[in-house]
């Protein structure tokens, strides 16, 4: 029974995209409909399955092997009776994907780019905490050198006091 790339994505769980994304990068053999479609059996199935689970082993994809055996477009209608423009739409189909394929390369650049301005300013924030963190050090540091110095000579002043000699009042009365 053939299906279309939504039921297979669905079946695999993965997005229609990732479907396409796969056909191209593993160059796996899937038949088109009339209309430049790609439709599936339960073999393209068991191929997508095992790229699925190759990939969440962790296996690189240049490391994957993908082995089909069969390519092609199933035409239900003659060469007589096709439409005169059935090739303008198949040439218009490729271009739409090799689009789809630019705008992808394109975001992909701009996340990367994006990236690595938010990595530079996070490296230039660390450098200000840094500082910011030496500056309150080296003040915490002034702060108890006062303090000690403040204690300190509050000590000497309270010793100062208490050697000096009381003097006592005398009180002499003349009669």
């Amino acid at each position: 029974m053939k299906v279309n790339s939504a039921t297979v994505a669905a079946k695999v769980g993965v997005s229609t995209k990732t479907l396409r994304k796969w056909i191209k990068e593993f160059d796996v053999e899937c038949t088109k409909n009339e209309h430049g479609h790609y439709v599936f059996d339960d073999k393209d199935y068991s191929v997508f399955c095992d790229i699925r689970d190759h990939l969440k082993k962790g296996i690189p994809t240049h490391e994957i092997i993908v082995k089909t055996s069969r390519r092609g477009i199933v035409r239900e209608v003659n060469n007589k009776n096709e439409h005169p423009l059935q090739h303008q739409l198949e040439n218009l189909m490729e271009r739409m994907e090799l689009n789809e394929q630019r705008i992808e390369q394109k975001a992909s650049d701009v996340v990367s780019y994006q990236l690595l301005q938010h990595r530079n300013e996070i490296e230039e924030l660390n450098e200000r905490i840094e500082k910011l963190e030496t500056y309150i050090q080296q003040l915490e540091k002034e702060k108890r050198e006062r303090r000690q110095k403040q204690e300190h000579l509050l000590s000497i002043q309270q010793s100062q006091k208490a050697s000096k000699p009381k003097r006592r009042k005398v009180a002499s009365f003349f009669f």
